[in-house]
Parts: C-alpha cells; sequence; structure tokens
C-alpha cells in the first residue's frame, strides 16, 4: 500500500468524484481511478458505492478514511520536521483563506514572500467553507476564527472594525439614513442566507432592521458585497481591511459598529519551526500591520 493510493482515496472521498481530485494532485481523472480501484483490491473490499458521476462512502470506506487521513496528517508532519531541520525554504505550502480575502489582498499580501522565495511554490485556495480544512492537505489557513481545528495551532494576524458603507452615488440617489429606522427605508445587501458561524456575524446590521425584513440582495461573499457597493446597489457591512476601493465609499452610521473580525493564520502544530511557515506568517504580519 502506497502513499499515492491514499491521497487518491483521501481526495475522492473529499470531493466526491475523480476530477477534482485529480485537479488537486495535477494528475489526470484516469490516474486516480487507477489508485482507488488497485487499493480496492488491495484491501479486498468496496470503499464507495459508484453512481454515475459521484463516489459515496461505504461503511467500510468511511472506517477507512478516518485512518487514511490520520496516516496523511502524520506524513505531513514528518515532512514538516524534516524540512525544519534542513532550514530550507522551498516546496510547496497549501494556503487556505476565505473567499474574500482570496479575491481582495491575499496576493498582494504574498507578493513579497513569492519574489523574496521562488523556489517555494504556492497554493492559495480561496473558500468560505471549512470543510477542506484537513490536516495533510493544508498547510496554513488564513483566516476568522475556525470552529474545529485541533491539528492547527494559531497566531493573530490581524482585526478589523465592520461598519455599514454605501457608495456617494446611493447616497445622492437614496439619500442618507441618520437613524437605525432609516434603514428599513432602504436598499440592504447581506451575507447570505445561511452563513455559518463566524460569517452570519457579518450579518449584525439585521439586528438594527425590523424583525420581518428581508434583504433585496444576498450574496455569500464579502468581496462581492463590497462590489455591489461599489456599483452603488445598497447599503452593505464592509470591513476596514476591505476598504481599498477607489471608488468613493461613505460610511453610515458609525454609532452602530459592526463586531471586529479577526484574523488567524493557522498552522500544524509539527510544522510549529517550519522556516518557510514563520518566514511567510512575517510577511502576512508585516503586510497586514501597515493596513
Amino acid at each position: 500500500m502506497d502513499i499515492d493510493k491514499l491521497k487518491a482515496f483521501s481526495l475522492v472521498a473529499e470531493f466526491g468524484g475523480l476530477n477534482k481530485a485529480a485537479e488537486n494532485l495535477s494528475v489526470t481523472p484516469s490516474w486516480v481511478s487507477k489508485q482507488v480501484y488497485a487499493l480496492q483490491r488491495e484491501l479486498n473490499c468496496d470503499l464507495f458505492f459508484q453512481g454515475k458521476r459521484k463516489f459515496v462512502l461505504t461503511e467500510e470506506g468511511r472506517t477507512f478514511l478516518k485512518s487514511t487521513n490520520k496516516i496523511l496528517a502524520e506524513l505531513r508532519k514528518a515532512e514538516g520536521l524534516l524540512e525544519a531541520n534542513q532550514q530550507s525554504i522551498a516546496g510547496e505550502i497549501v494556503i487556505s483563506t476565505t473567499n474574500a480575502m482570496a479575491n481582495l489582498y491575499m496576493l498582494d499580501a504574498l507578493a513579497g514572500f513569492i519574489k523574496a522565495y521562488p523556489a517555494v511554490r504556492l497554493t492559495v485556495v480561496g473558500s468560505d467553507d471549512e470543510t477542506h480544512l484537513v490536516f495533510g492537505k493544508v498547510d496554513v489557513a488564513v483566516r476568522p476564527f475556525m470552529s474545529s481545528h485541533e491539528d492547527f495551532d494559531k497566531k493573530d494576524l490581524w482585526d478589523s472594525q465592520m461598519y455599514l458603507y454605501a457608495s456617494e452615488d446611493y447616497i445622492k440617489t437614496h439619500g442618507e439614513p441618520k437613524t437605525k429606522e432609516d434603514l428599513a427605508k432602504h436598499r440592504i445587501i447581506s451575507y447570505g442566507h445561511y452563513a455559518a458561524f463566524p460569517y452570519r456575524e457579518i450579518n449584525w446590521h439585521l439586528s438594527l432592521l425590523p424583525q420581518d425584513f428581508q434583504p433585496f440582495l444576498s450574496i455569500n461573499s464579502g468581496a462581492a458585497m463590497l462590489k455591489a457597493v461599489e456599483n452603488g446597489l445598497g447599503i452593505a457591512p464592509i470591513s476596514q481591511m476591505a476598504l481599498h476601493s477607489k471608488v468613493p465609499l461613505v460610511k453610515l452610521l458609525p454609532q452602530y459598529p459592526g463586531p471586529s473580525v479577526k484574523v488567524y493564520f493557522y498552522y500544524p502544530e509539527g510544522m510549529r519551526d517550519s522556516q518557510k511557515i514563520n518566514e511567510l506568517y512575517e510577511y502576512l504580519r508585516k503586510f497586514f500591520s501597515k493596513k
């Protein structure tokens, strides 16, 4: 049994299919399929119920996946320790972050690090969903509080206050709300209806509105909410960190500030002494401290 088979199995289980697993491994779907079927023959059991397009774990598959992820996690930990001992800043770093951060400023934040360490290969995964955050597949997570991160340590990176904003064009057309009661007369934008913690806190502004009030637009992306405000579509909560827009925006009702959005740098405990992980943290910390 080799590691390639375990990686292929774990990714097919995570994504429920061959294509995304193959994309993650930079191989073909047929290669992934061969690894999975070879593993099933080796174990002499079915790990998946296979439909036309979907791979669903069998009971044996669910049991084996737990052991597989532990093995891959230990392998990643060993690789991190080896890399730390070698004190080399090279190899791959897989960074998980939110959609908004990936779209708005993560590449700007990483530019200095990329130029300083050209031997490092970076993979940035933008997603507001935590389900892909599995130790052994992600090296670093730059995101707000994670509900489940027992395999990761964390360091503070920055925090940013939220306020309500609208564009100058919107204010010219619809007027400026002066009280929270005025908000009910305006076009309100919210983060998607089914936002999970910590993203549901972005909708703090809905508590200022009548209980039966319905936003005219909901988007499950902070970057898209900012874009909507820039285009004069309505009023939305925006983090101070995101205010790099060239479109003039107006802060509304500053007497009702939103939550402070704290963002952390998560990394596997086994990579605490990794030089490349520590260097990455320092570059990100310096970048965001200037904002």
